[in-house]
């Protein structure tokens, strides 16, 4: 989740509690936010994650907003925006291959 232009506490509560765990991993992003101007939310995130962890980010990630979502913030709530269903199937599929691609490689 977004709040206030940056991710929230809970992401970075993950990142500071598994620190070496993140070391080159490769990583992808899936945002919900409320509003459409905090889409470059995750980069200061993205930032920490490859120069303290050597992390690969993958180059495109998932920014959704309310209007993406059915029954927003109930218990039966769903990804609505066809959009935004596709955008997560290509990073899915992004993540596979760029790991599949990244598996031989070691890291020193």
């Amino acid at each position: 989740p977004v709040y206030n232009y940056d991710v929230n506490t809970a992401a970075k509560n993950l990142l500071e509690i598994g620190m070496r765990a993140w070391n080159h991993k490769l990583v992808g992003f899936l945002c919900a936010a409320g509003g459409q101007r905090s889409y470059m939310s995750v980069m200061p995130f993205a930032n920490s994650l490859m120069l303290d962890f050597r992390c690969i980010i993958i180059p495109r990630f998932v920014y959704a907003t309310s209007s993406d979502f059915g029954d927003d913030r109930q218990p039966t709530m769903y990804v609505a925006s066809t959009e935004i269903q596709g955008r997560i199937k290509e990073l899915a599929t992004n993540a596979v291959r760029l790991a599949e691609a990244l598996s031989t490689v070691t890291f020193a």
